[in-house]
This record gives C-alpha cells, structure tokens and sequence, in this order.
C-alpha cells in the first residue's frame, strides 16, 4: 500500500540529527536568520504555534480583540489566539483558490479587529494583493502563515504580509521535526519577540532525540510493503491503524499548552533544521510541483481540486471533493492507496452572536475532501493506476 504521506526526510538526514544530539554542537541560530534575511527582521523559533505566540505577547493586544482568520487552519492556531483573551473570527474561503473571500472579510472587520491570519493551505499560495488592500483600509496587521506551503527561503523578496511564519515541523516540506521560522517587517517587532523568546527555556536534547527515534520509526514503516503488513496487522486485530498514526503524529499535548510553546528549540534541532534550509532541493520541488499538475490533469472533471487555481502551489498535499468520501476511502484503500478524509484541519467556529460568520464553505470542503497519496517515490504508473481506479469508482 502506498502510505498517505512520506516525511520528507532522507536517511542521511536523519543520522544527522542522531549524530547532533550526542555530540557538542553550536546554536546556528544567527546563520540561520542572517541567512533568512539579511535585514535582521526574522527569527527562528520552536514551532509556528510558538511564533504567533510570541507576536501575541509582543503585541499586548487589549483582552477581546478579534483575529480575524482563514476559516480553515488547525486547531492550534486557534487555541493560541484564545489563550490570549482573543476572539478569533473566520474568514470564510473560496474553494478554488482557498484564499479568504473578500465579501466575507468585510462581513467580519469590527471595531475591535486588529489582526488578520491568512492560511496557504494544502501547499497552495493565496494572492495576498487585494488583501493587503482591504486590510490596509482597515488599519489590520496581516499575517500570512505559510506552514503548508514553503517551496524555499524568501532570499531577499519583500513579502506583502507584515508578518510570515513558515514551519519545518514533522509533517512539512523540508522537515527538521521541528523548528519555524519568523518574518517581521518592522525591526522592533521582531526585536521584542527575540527578547521574550531568549527568556524561555531551552528544549532538551532529550526531546529532540526523543522525536528523531519517533519520526525514523515511521520512516521505516512508510515503506510501500512495511505499510501494508503494518495495515492488515491492525485489521487482523480488529484495530484501527488510521487511529494510531493520528495520534503518534499529533504535535503538541493538550496539557501544558503555552508551557510546551514556550521553549527555545535544542541545538541539534538548529544543527538540522539550517541543513534543510542551506540544502533545500528546489529542483525537486519544482519536479513534484509539475507532477501534482500532471496528476489533476488525469482526474475525470466531476472531481474538484480544493485550491487548484492558486497563483502557485507546491502540492504539499493532494485533496479533492467527492460527495461521499468515507467509501470511497475505502476503495481506494482496498486498491493499495492510502487515502484519507480527514486531516488536521478544522474550521474556525464563528464566535457568540454573529451567525451570520459561520464558515458553511469551510465546512462542506472539510466534509468533502479526499486527500490522495503524492509524493517522489510514487512512479507515474501508480499514480495513473490511481487516477483511472478514481475514474472507475465515480462512474459507478
């Protein structure tokens, strides 16, 4: 069977890492930011959630501010602007590009608004142009989270948002199993973040090694035929293998939240995560960014691409919309191909008294969507097996 999703992790990387948690090793964290940006206006941090964290606290917004977000983001998001005392707000989104519609964004803009997160999601880029626009209109601080989408440094390109969070977590492009980095267009901003972050402690090396064991584990069982005796293992046992990958790829706990924010990231986490950054292959990004193209191009024309007419998009995942995904799921799985309905994602629920902002679009995405398997070791052959098993099964 062929796994939902690999960590874009070679092995070469990853004894990397094991080899950092043992030895003495230097911090990198000023060659990773000066080589970021050589402005001084970027930072590196624990997580993309320990970032937005930071730019809450530097900003000391007053309690019952409204954030205003793309209504499809991940949980914890949400949760940190509420540990805040804000209010966050959705943004309901187009299915053809996922980029925040605009009608929606003036629907939600208050006089308490002072902060608006634009998600790229499933490896997409929004137009942040109009925008920029509307938020300028509205005295709001933009902030782009580009967790889902990094297909490379910026290397000096001025970006549209005032603040950038781009994430090198387990799951993501270019993984470090860890690590984000942050972009502020204002110096003192920035600046104010670094010094609350150099008051936290700093993660273990324990930790970190911890979470290097975990992720080459998985690594050994993502493997197209580890995988498959690993699935009919479960089914055997009457257990559910979907269950127990979610929860051994779940980020952090629920309990100790802004306590597990709130660290420095280890020096080995620093060691490999400005050895993903130096050596980040756009020549294969380019490559799997054609073949997630070529690959939409095979799909019969009843399935919808949530996002496929992004201005660019990296394919980090490959979603579609079907109306009844659970059994299709189930075909597709039978057929040798990991798919799944339902990832991290969630909608951002409209807050008390306002109705009229629930995030319908969001939410019938989420209900729809399919994510396939796509990634470099998958050959064309089977990724056009998929596509004409998809045809099949929706002609049914």
């Amino acid at each position: 069977m062929w796994v939902r999703k690999r960590i874009d992790l070679s092995w070469v990387d990853l004894n990397y890492a094991l080899m950092h948690c043992g030895l003495p090793a230097n911090s990198h964290r000023e060659e990773i930011q000066a080589n970021w940006s050589s402005s001084g206006d970027s930072m590196v941090c624990l997580s993309v959630r320990s970032g937005l964290d930071l730019l809450l606290q530097s900003l000391k917004l007053p309690p019952g501010s409204e954030v205003l977000m793309s209504a499809l983001t991940i949980e914890g998001m949400i949760r940190v602007v509420r540990e805040h005392g804000l209010v966050p707000v959705p943004v309901d989104v187009d299915i053809d590009t996922l980029s925040p519609r605009l009608d929606s964004l003036e629907r939600a803009i208050t006089p308490r608004s002072r902060l608006l997160i634009v998600a790229h999601l499933f490896g997409g880029r929004v137009n942040l142009n109009p925008i920029r626009q509307l938020a300028d209109a509205h005295n709001l601080m933009l902030v782009e989270d580009c967790a889902q989408a990094f297909d490379g440094a910026p290397n000096g390109q001025l970006p549209v948002a005032d603040c950038s969070l781009y994430s090198f977590g387990p799951i993501k492009t270019s993984t470090a199993l860890g690590g984000a980095m942050v972009h502020c267009q204002d110096r003192q901003l920035i600046g104010r973040m670094r010094e609350l972050e150099s008051q936290y402690p700093e993660q273990s090396r324990w930790s970190y090694l911890q979470r290097v064991l975990k992720y080459g584990a998985l690594m050994g069982i993502s493997n197209r035929w580890a995988f498959t005796i690993m699935t009919r293992s479960f089914q055997r046992a009457g257990k559910d293998y979907d269950h127990f990958l979610r929860k051994v790829v779940r980020g952090f706990r629920e309990e100790g939240f802004l306590e597990r924010l709130r660290k420095r990231p280890s020096k080995p986490l620093l060691s490999l995560l400005q050895r993903r950054i130096d050596r980040f292959d756009e020549p294969r990004m380019t490559k799997h960014s054609r073949r997630g193209a070529w690959l939409t191009e095979q799909l019969p024309d009843s399935i919808v691409c949530p996002g496929y007419a992004s201005s660019r998009n990296n394919y980090w995942v490959f979603p579609i919309m079907v109306d009844d995904p659970g059994p299709l799921v189930d075909r597709l799985r039978q057929s040798g191909f990991d798919a799944m309905q339902y990832g991290s994602m969630v909608a951002v629920p409209a807050p008390a008294g306002r109705p009229e902002l629930e995030p319908d679009t969001a939410r019938h995405i989420l209900a729809k969507t399919v994510f396939l398997p796509l990634y470099h070791q998958m050959p064309r052959a089977s990724l056009l097996r998929m596509a004409h098993l998809l045809n099949s099964l929706l002609a049914e």
